[in-house]
C-alpha cells in the first residue's frame, strides 16, 4: 500500500526504517484485545513494531537528522513516532552489526537477561529450563544462564533445533512435539527444576509447574500458545504448585 509521508506535527520525529523487528509479541495486536500493553492495530493501518532507521526530519528538540534511533514505529518505508509518547532512542552507530540493536542489545536480549539473572534469580549449580527455546530470548537466555553456570535445558519442536541448542552450549534438549512432556522433562531434570523461563504457557506451562524444584521460580515471558486467540487465556492447570512447591518467600533468593 501506497502512502504519502505525513507533514510532521511538533515533537514528531520520520525515520528512513533500516530493519523490521518481527516478535511473537506482535500478534497480539493484530486483534481486538484492548487490554494488552498496546491497543490493538486497527485494520488497514501499518503493523507496529521497533524498528531501526535513521532520523531524516525531525521537529522535536532531542532528535535531528542523521540519528541512529531504535523506535516503536511502522512496518513500512518510513516510520513517523513521537517521542515524548512512544519509545524512540538514540542508539551507537559502533557495532559492527546494527541489526543487533534488534537483537542482543535490544528487548530480546534485555529481557533474557533480566529473567535469568534478576526474575530467575537462577544461581550457579541451578538447572535452568526455558520454552521456545530456539527464539531469539529463549536462545539468548540459555546462553546467559549457561555462562553464569547453570544446568541449561531447552524445550523447542524439533530435533534439529534441538541439536542446534547443543551447539549454544545447552546441556539437553525436549523435543515438545514427541511423548508426554511432562515424563520427559522428569528424566531430565530428576531433582527438578529450579528457574523456569516460560514463553509459552499453556501445555508447557503445566509440565513445568508439574516438575518444579521446592522454592523453584518462574519467571513469566510470554504466552506463544494464546497470542492468536481472542479470549483471555486460560489459568495454569497446576496452579497448585504455585504453592506446593514455591515454598515460605522468607526462604527465597534475594529475600
Amino acid at each position: 500500500m501506497d502512502r504519502e509521508t505525513p507533514d510532521l506535527a511538533d515533537g514528531e520525529v520520520l525515520i528512513r526504517n533500516a530493519c523490521l523487528s518481527l516478535d511473537a509479541g506482535t500478534r497480539m495486536w493484530m486483534g481486538p484485545r484492548e487490554d494488552s500493553y498496546s491497543p490493538p492495530t486497527p485494520l488497514g493501518s501499518p503493523i507496529i513494531s521497533t524498528v531501526l532507521g535513521t532520523v531524516t526530519g525531525s521537529r522535536h528538540p532531542d532528535f535531528r537528522p542523521g540519528d541512529l534511533v531504535r523506535a516503536y514505529g511502522q512496518w513500512a518505508d518510513y516510520s513517523v513516532s513521537c517521542p515524548d509518547e512512544v519509545y524512540v532512542e538514540r542508539v551507537s552507530r559502533r557495532l559492527d552489526d546494527p541489526r543487533q540493536h534488534l537483537g542482543v542489545f535490544g528487548a530480546n536480549g534485555w529481557t533474557a537477561c533480566l529473567g535469568v539473572l534478576e526474575y530467575g534469580a537462577a544461581k550457579p549449580g541451578e538447572t535452568f529450563v526455558v520454552s521456545a527455546a530456539s527464539g531469539v530470548t529463549g536462545a539468548l537466555a540459555g546462553q546467559i544462564a549457561k555462562q553464569h553456570g547453570r544446568r541449561v535445558l531447552g524445550i523447542t519442536g524439533s530435533p534439529e533445533k534441538g541439536a542446534w541448542l547443543r551447539e549454544l552450549g545447552f546441556d539437553a534438549a525436549v523435543d515438545r512435539t514427541t511423548g508426554d512432556l511432562g515424563e520427559a522433562l522428569r528424566e531430565v531434570c530428576p531433582e527438578g527444576i529450579d528457574v523456569y523461563l516460560d514463553n509459552v504457557g499453556g501445555a508447557l506451562l503445566d509440565a513445568a509447574l508439574g516438575n518444579m524444584a521446592l522454592f523453584g521460580r518462574v519467571a513469566v515471558c510470554g504466552l506463544l500458545s494464546v497470542y492468536d486467540r481472542d479470549e483471555p487465556a486460560p489459568g495454569p492447570a497446576r496452579f497448585d504448585q504455585i504453592l506446593m512447591a514455591a515454598g515460605p518467600i522468607e526462604d527465597r533468593p534475594g529475600t
